[in-house]
């Protein structure tokens, strides 16, 4: 089978989407498909990690608009791939409009989708988050689209799989806690993290600081980890699992890293960094698996602080989290996507 995926990732859209396509990916060419990435080469992309990763890519120039996206793709599609059983478009900025126009050039096509609110044109859906129910996308995809919704589906690296089975059952203690912002953090949440640390004036407790490749002030981030008397730095790290693993109790963003947490049976107190990740961290919290700390412009370190000393004091809590998150995410997301698109 020949895949193509069109996906980007960049300082300003983070790293989500190329890494749950790259997990997607693996999971297939496992089956021996062959897999084609089109990105575009905007600052702070992840071409070199796909590469790497032995993955063919297309390059796109950076400042491509959704028509020109369109008309480049349907070219590479018809020039370079041969025949095209599947085109996955993982992307906020393409819309319905860019998967009419590539509709004839591939077999089937398949939306990756946070947002449960524009039409799509294509013959699989998947969305991973939570609470996501398939009825919710009738009316906004074709007559008999397979709708894959749900954190069972959530794509996940083998790395977590791996892990989770010799994960040790967590008694509710917290002795280290992680924080990870995602790949860029262009707020610069971690350093509200950090500062909230300092707050706190717990020697007894130990930080693991974690930042991405693209993180604009990781220098600044590293020096400030320095100043506490029990913390380790680290950037760009793509063996996540170990130090997630390690920890007794996260504080991170709201988005993909959500789901290797839970898979992890990690608890978190997980900030909302963006619209699509609102309806179901609240969910989340709701349901006792994650503890919202709300929007991002409205969390201020204090606050931070004062969440952590509340959380880390009841032991109930944190241990039915941690129970209820491995509930809902098993590691054996992207091996179901796999088996959907290959049936």
């Amino acid at each position: 089978m020949n895949v193509v995926i069109r996906a980007d990732a960049s300082r300003h859209i983070g790293y989500g989407h190329i890494m749950r396509c790259a997990t997607l990916s693996e999971e297939l060419r496992r089956q021996g498909t062959r897999i084609t990435f089109i990105c575009r080469e905007d600052e702070g992309n992840l071409i070199d990690f796909l590469e790497q990763s032995g993955f063919n890519v297309h390059n796109l120039p950076p400042e491509v608009v959704p028509e020109e996206d369109a008309v480049l793709t349907s070219k590479f599609l018809v020039k370079e791939s041969g025949k095209t059983d599947c085109l996955i478009v993982d992307h906020y900025g393409l819309d319905i409009s860019w998967e009419r126009y590539l509709r004839p050039y591939a077999e089937k096509i398949m939306v990756i989708d946070d947002y449960v609110d524009r039409e799509h044109v294509c013959d699989i859906l998947l969305n991973q988050n939570y609470g996501v129910d398939h009825y919710a996308y009738n009316g906004i995809t074709p007559q008999g689209c397979k709708k894959l919704t749900g954190s069972s589906y959530a794509l996940l690296r083998d790395q977590f799989r791996a892990t989770r089975k010799n994960a040790s059952r967590r008694n509710g203690e917290v002795k280290k806690i992680f924080i990870f912002f995602g790949g860029a953090d262009d707020t610069n949440e971690t350093g509200k993290a950090i500062e909230a640390a300092y707050l706190l004036d717990r020697p007894d407790l130990f930080f693991i600081v974690l930042v991405g490749g693209s993180n604009p002030r990781w220098k600044e981030i590293e020096s400030l980890c320095g100043l506490l008397p029990n913390a380790a730095f680290y950037r760009q790290v793509y063996d996540l699992a170990p130090l997630m693993a390690d920890a007794d109790l996260a504080v991170g963003a709201g988005g993909s890293n959500t789901w290797e947490r839970c898979c992890l049976g990690l608890p978190s107190m997980a900030m909302i960094l963006a619209e699509n990740q609102r309806a179901f961290v609240e969910k989340l919290d709701r349901d006792g698996i994650v503890l919202n700390m709300g929007w991002f412009g409205d969390v201020t370190p204090s606050k931070i602080a004062e969440m952590l000393e509340k959380l880390m004091s009841d032991r109930t809590t944190l241990m039915n989290m941690s129970k209820r998150s491995m509930e809902i995410v098993d590691g054996e997301g992207a091996k179901r996507v796999a088996e959907e698109m290959l049936n």
